[in-house]
């Protein structure tokens, strides 16, 4: 895939593989995929409506990418996962959710993120959704002039 490094939209992004487990430490996650995450969480002390945070694990491309395309941030990810696939696959079916997750800041307010049609292929085969968290952090041409 060709990708828009300089993506003129785009003011910065970076994508996260997020795994939530409920009982299990996040360190099975890292036995099962043999890969190392880059940042786990742990349950907080329990209260009386249970733990601050749930246990999870996460994959991210913050600080690793300088690329403005959001396309090549998901495919550094699905390029490290894919050979734990049935492991994936697997987690799921222990009930443990995951997903990817995007920032996306906008330097102009339009002109959005991309997923290519091979991407959702290789995200249908491991059963990952995509979302974007969009922060609009560029100047609108059309607020400038009202």
């Amino acid at each position: 895939m060709k990708y828009d490094h300089k993506y003129p939209t785009c003011t910065r992004t970076y994508s996260t593989l997020r795994i939530y487990t409920k009982d299990s430490h996040p360190d099975l996650i890292t036995d099962l995929l043999k890969i190392k995450p880059s940042k786990i969480s742990l349950p907080a002390t329990k209260g009386p409506k249970g733990p601050k945070y749930i246990n999870g694990w996460f994959l991210s491309t913050k600080g690793k990418l300088k690329s403005k395309d959001t396309r090549r941030h998901i495919d550094w990810i699905l390029d490290k996962i894919e050979s734990a696939s049935e492991k994936i696959l697997e987690l799921q079916k222990r009930g443990m959710s995951m997903d990817i997750s995007c920032f996306w800041g906008s330097a102009t307010g339009n002109g959005g993120p991309t997923l290519s049609p091979e991407q959702m292929e290789r995200l249908v085969k491991i059963n990952l959704d995509v979302w974007w968290d969009v922060y609009f952090e560029g100047e609108d041409e059309d607020a400038k002039n009202g």
